[in-house]
């Protein structure tokens, strides 16, 4: 029976003396490479950094066993933190914008956060960069994101409008600078046939805060309805001493007008023409143009397309 234990005594101490030799080897001081993230505190106001510094440093150190090992296994993740308060006055008055951080000179202050267990023998990288971009406010434009479903024979009768008509946008001037407009979130809108006011919210962009952040808007909708007049060709940069004669001399006009401005339109609010100084001596040929129309009108069209003309000497 006891010649039947003597394996099992025996794993038991070699248990206990690899033990023993871990604690042995994990109490004495070694070198390591460990990465430990890293955070930038304290930003100065009215700046944006414009580049994206490391989130994270590599560290050769000098510490115990034990203490290496939590690190390289994640034990702790405490980020070694840079307070960049201390541009504040710098950014201030500067027009560069551009500051760099030696790392080493940083030592103490991130053995001090670390703690006294470890000594920090180098740093990667060995300099921080950060670029930083002025915060601006400015006004902007609205536009809408809207997909719009009309009901047959209706119509967008003016544009979608917006309350307030703007929004006030801060951000660094780079992004800014070329931003022309901004736009509401995606809304889908079926069978429409009558006006539409609703509250929506304004697409979010990255880096920039956008006020108000809801907004109104009203979708304006008319029936609308066939207009078609006869409209008397305009001849344009005739020379002077030319009679310039189209056949015919008048164009049908078509379109779809809202049925609330019907009574309001007459031939006078088209101008339709050639013009002569466009003129191909090789044919006796010219397309009309439309020069102008009202403005919310719908599928304008005209007959003829062209004009045959002649030039007589006065």
């Amino acid at each position: 029976m006891r010649e039947k234990n003597h394996p099992f005594i025996f794993l038991i101490c070699l248990i206990i003396a690899s033990i023993l030799w871990l604690a042995n080897s994990l109490g004495k001081q070694y070198e390591a490479i460990v990465t430990i993230p890293a955070s930038y505190n304290n930003l100065p106001q009215n700046k944006k950094l414009s580049n994206i510094p490391p989130s994270s440093l590599k560290f050769k150190m000098s510490a115990n066993g034990f203490t290496i090992l939590k690190h390289k296994f994640r034990l702790n993740f405490t980020p070694v933190v840079f307070n960049l308060q201390n541009f504040e006055t710098a950014l201030n008055t500067t027009k560069n914008d551009e500051f760099f951080i030696k790392t080493d000179n940083y030592l103490h202050d991130i053995s001090v956060q670390m703690g006294n267990e470890i000594t920090i023998l180098d740093i990667s990288p060995d300099t921080l960069f950060f670029q930083f971009d002025n915060l601006i406010e400015k006004e902007i434009t609205i536009k809408h994101n809207f997909d719009l479903e009309f009901e047959n024979q209706f119509y967008l009768n003016d544009s979608v409008s917006f309350s307030p008509s703007m929004v006030t946008v801060k951000g660094p001037h780079s992004i800014l600078d070329t931003l022309k407009y901004v736009t509401t979130i995606p809304g889908k809108f079926k069978k429409l046939k009558e006006n539409i006011t609703q509250n929506t919210e304004i697409q979010k962009i990255e880096g920039l805060t956008i006020k108000p952040e809801r907004i109104s808007f009203t979708i304006p909708i008319s029936q609308f309805t066939e207009y078609s007049v006869e409209v008397p060709i305009t001849k344009y940069n005739v020379p002077e001493g030319i009679n310039f004669i189209t056949f015919p001399g008048k164009a049908t006009v078509k379109c779809l007008i809202s049925i609330s401005d019907y009574k309001a339109i007459n031939a006078s609010n088209f101008i339709i023409g050639i013009d002569y100084s466009k003129i191909n001596a090789e044919k006796n040929i010219m397309p009309i143009q439309v020069f102008k129309a009202p403005e919310h009108i719908k599928k304008l069209n005209f007959q003829p397309l062209e004009v045959e003309y002649i030039i007589e000497k006065k």
